[in-house]
């Protein structure tokens, strides 16, 4: 809708930058009642969901540096964690409560899901189990994450990246989400020990990676 537009023009302004390339929003707009536009900049060159593998090698690292660089995006001035507004407004004093906040009925309907639609009580309640163990894990971190950098999501014109849309899931937190997310919905390439060997060739130390990056795929899946 109109306010996910609103925060993707909020992202553009404070967070683009050469190493991040946002595209501005020029204008936003209603459609019909239900149906809201936005015009941007085009961005050069495919979506990476269009590229050959060969060419998504050749993308892959410059793929990883733009991911490196909104996750050391300066957000000090913004508070809270989790999914923010098109102010920059967070909602959750902590990460671990953002995780939890999942299971609240209110907000996901999950007992009506459970009647109407495929999905099984146990399996949620497995699922929710595992995360409630695997939180002793998460730490209190907090940085920008896309919660959506998916291939088409993500424009390259030869070896560079020029665009990367769709920022209305973003979230402040654990960097890791973002990889869990790629995990979870693209099967083709193991991201978890790609990013792994990255972060270790930068010489950082990911305490607890598979801990903390198995929360989120389940997290994630549920949401």
């Amino acid at each position: 809708d109109a306010n996910d537009y609103q925060k993707d023009k909020f992202v553009a302004i404070h967070f683009s930058s050469l190493d991040i390339p946002i595209p501005g929003i020029f204008d936003i707009g209603r459609v019909d009642e239900r149906m809201f536009y936005a015009i941007t900049p085009k961005c050069a060159g495919l979506t990476l969901d269009k590229l050959t593998s060969r060419e998504m090698q050749a993308v892959l690292p410059a793929f990883m540096r733009v991911l490196d660089a909104t996750h050391n995006v300066d957000i000090s001035q913004y508070s809270n964690y989790g999914t923010f507004d098109s102010q920059g407004n967070a909602l959750y004093k902590t990460w671990k409560h953002f995780i939890l906040d999942i299971s609240d009925e209110s907000q996901f309907k999950w007992l009506r899901l459970f009647q109407d639609t495929f999905l099984e009580k146990d399996i949620f309640e497995l699922c929710f189990g595992c995360i409630n163990e695997l939180l002793r894990y998460i730490p209190e971190e907090r940085r920008l994450v896309h919660s959506d950098y998916r291939f088409h999501n993500v424009f390259a014109d030869r070896h560079k990246i020029t665009g990367v849309i769709d920022w209305e899931s973003a979230l402040f937190g654990d960097r890791l989400y973002d990889i869990a997310h790629m995990i979870l919905w693209d099967k083709e390439t193991d991201y978890g020990r790609l990013f792994y060997q990255h972060y270790q060739s930068q010489g950082e130390n990911i305490g607890r990676y598979d801990e903390r990056v198995l929360c989120y795929i389940l997290h994630d899946g549920l949401a």
